[in-house]
């Protein structure tokens, strides 16, 4: 199958030892349009279908094709220029003169032959730019053209006049674990070819912005993989292997591009765009992908993106809401796709209606085509949790985590809303002794190795709990380890955010669940979410979720509230004694700074004073209290365990008797 979509056979190699024995649908239908037609792909497919493939084998292909290409127009020999640089007569018989007199008495005439080397350079019709560290030709500066062309370079594989020094691909998405992952992926796919090589790397943020300035200059990578913001950081500092993009790039990705154009997100998107247009050749060309798992999606009642309230108002009294056509039309205008651009949809589960033009005009249809539903991988089973109220969320997560996968094992991923969220929640599961070796954080305040570490853990052990926002939501494919358990632990804000939660599970033909924990002032909330979710079934005519089944019982919810209130206290113990001592250093701190003397109601304050065994005493007392609080959270655990193996032994003992029952009667028939 590989063999008949145009790949390369290096790439095939890469292909083959990644063991991808068949393409997925995505790819059959992108790979030969990108390859053989060279066409503008907008492409949407259900998560872990395989779309990084998908926009990075044809990348790939023209980076190599562009690379060919330019080694065969650079190629040129300094000492027989082109005509148009080519110096007058008279200048080139000064020139031999000159080297002639510089071959007699070259020792004698130094500084002569310097100022007529300087007089003859500053006539004659090019300038070469030499490099400070190796005294190398960098750059011919055709002064008659005032362009610039690139010199021969010595290429070990042979390759003379290879253009080097310039990005010839780049890849846009929106966040940095998602960056790193495409590289990965990206530098596997070209492993193999070698004549001339492919150079990737990642520009993110998290890391030195030095390093990543070394990285560029050593490096000199052919594919950036980037974010919006650390690759308008290095365009505003006219970064020498960024600058010239606009003249050099043949292939452009946006990844998540619904994502990248979201209001208020990533403002330094339009600047990029505006950057690699307003200085773009007329003559050059560019092939550009848009990819996304909700590219076609599109919410009731939703405007485009730009529209003010008056605006707004009009068009919802005429009708003209947006749709599928409209949202893509607006995608491929403002991403500067051409207006031929081939539309690749497998994630509705209608057929979509055809870009609007740049005048808002579609081309004529037959009929009216609803909105297309979303189709979610075909291994997920999607499910609701009701939970009384907020403080019931934890109780039911905890049951969730130690309860439910003792018979459904597998690795959880925790979905909340904001960072406070994430940090509080994950002080009241650390005092959990069966749940804090596994579990992990992961947000956007992190630094970046805390974020890597993050989701090697979560990849290293089936056990794993990861607690995050919506940071890990988007594109990440733990390919190395199955993803069993989604769990929003908070109602996602729109239908796309719950479509990509969703998608870190059941991927690549595996299955999954998804569980939705629901209180009730969630409940408007996600009830007009829900509407967006075409595919969800109807009940009385609203779509909403089946309940989890089994649910909890009446007994085990009785007995993880109580759990959980236990380990909140534990929290809460650990979270003011450190409060305590941050409070305690802040103020000794101060008040040695201004040379204040500390109070005598504060002599707890000091060190060393005699208010120091006050503190430990009050230490010792907090971590009795824990100790004896982790004493009784073990307990009970253990007790619900043991509880439930003899509910199930005695289960077994029902069915053997009945089997028994069934075995005397056909014997005695």
């Amino acid at each position: 199958m590989w063999n008949s979509l145009y790949i390369p056979e290096d790439v095939l190699k890469s292909i083959s030892e990644l063991r991808f024995d068949e393409p997925t649908p995505i790819q059959q239908q992108v790979l030969p349009l990108a390859i053989r037609d060279h066409s503008d792909i907008l492409g949407s497919a259900p998560t872990g279908s395989g779309k990084t493939l998908a926009f990075g084998i044809p990348l790939i292909c023209r980076v190599m094709e562009a690379k060919a290409k330019f080694g065969r127009v650079a190629e040129f020999d300094l000492n027989h220029s082109p005509e148009e640089m080519m110096p007058s007569p008279k200048l080139s018989r000064r020139a031999r003169k000159f080297e002639r007199q510089n071959e007699i008495d070259l020792d004698a005439t130094t500084i002569k032959i310097e100022k007529k080397k300087r007089k003859i350079m500053n006539e004659l019709a090019y300038i070469e730019e030499l490099d400070p560290d190796t005294m190398s030709v960098v750059k011919v500066h055709d002064l008659s053209k005032k362009s610039v062309v690139a010199p021969a370079s010595n290429d070990p594989n042979g390759n003379q006049g290879m253009l080097d020094s310039c990005v010839l691909g780049l890849v846009i998405l929106p966040t940095r674990e998602l960056a790193i992952q495409v590289t990965s992926h990206l530098r596997a796919l070209v492993k193999h070819i070698t004549s001339p090589s492919i150079a990737i790397e990642a520009i993110v943020g998290g890391i030195s912005l030095q390093k990543q300035d070394r990285i560029l200059k050593q490096r000199k990578p052919d594919i950036v993989v980037a974010t919006p913001g650390r690759l308008w950081e290095f365009i505003q500092r006219e970064h020498e292997h960024l600058v010239s993009m606009p003249h050099t790039l043949v292939g452009v990705v946006f990844d998540e591009a619904d994502r990248l154009v979201e209001s208020q997100h990533f403002v330094e998107l339009g600047s990029i765009l505006k950057f690699l247009r307003d200085r773009r050749p007329e003559s050059m060309k560019r092939q550009t992908f848009v990819f996304s798992a909700t590219l076609t999606f599109v919410h009731n009642d939703a405007m485009l993106p730009g529209s003010n309230s008056k605006k707004l108002m009009k068009k919802l009294a005429k009708g003209k809401k947006m749709d599928t056509g409209s949202k893509l039309g607006f995608l491929r205008d403002m991403l500067g796709l051409s207006t031929k651009a081939k539309v690749v949809d497998l994630s509705s589960s209608e057929p979509i209606k055809k870009p609007e033009n740049s005048t808002g005009e579609r081309q004529q249809q037959s009929e009216e085509t609803p909105k297309a539903g979303i189709l979610l991988p075909s291994g997920l089973s999607e499910y609701r949790l009701i939970c009384q109220d907020q403080v019931d969320k934890d109780a039911l997560l905890v049951w969730l985590l130690l309860g439910v996968r003792l018979t459904n094992p597998g690795r959880a991923l925790i979905f909340i809303n904001s960072k406070s969220g994430a940090r509080r929640l994950s002080g009241v599961l650390r005092q959990c002794s069966e749940i804090s070796s596994n579990l992990s954080l992961l947000h956007a305040d992190m630094m970046q190795k805390q974020r890597l570490r993050s989701l090697e853990r979560f990849q290293a052990s089936e056990k794993a709990v990861v607690l995050a926002t919506d940071v890990a939501a988007r594109g990440l494919d733990f390919a190395s380890c199955i993803v069993s358990w989604v769990i929003h632990f908070d109602v996602p804000r729109t239908a796309e955010i719950y479509i990509h939660r969703c998608g870190r599970t059941a991927r690549a033909n595996r299955l999954g669940r998804s569980v939705v924990m629901i209180a009730p002032g969630d409940i408007v909330h996600w009830r007009k979410l829900a509407k967006n979710l075409r595919h969800l079934p109807t009940d009385k005519g609203i779509p909403d979720l089946p309940d989890l089944q089994p649910g909890p019982t009446t007994g085990d919810l009785n007995h993880f509230r109580s759990i959980t209130q236990l380990m909140r206290e534990m929290d809460e113990i650990q979270h003011s004694a450190s409060k305590k001592d941050a409070d305690r250093d802040w103020i000794v701190r101060t008040a040695r700074e201004a040379d204040l003397d500390i109070d005598s109601d504060l002599e707890m304050l000091s060190d060393g004073d005699e208010g120091e065994p006050k503190r430990k005493r009050a230490k010792q007392t907090a971590a009795k209290s824990l100790s004896s609080l982790k004493q009784e959270l073990a307990s009970m655990f253990h007790s619900w365990v043991e509880g439930k193996s003899r509910k199930k032994m005695k289960h077994q003992e029902i069915l053997c008797g009945l089997k028994k029952c069934f075995i005397s009667q056909d014997f005695t028939a």
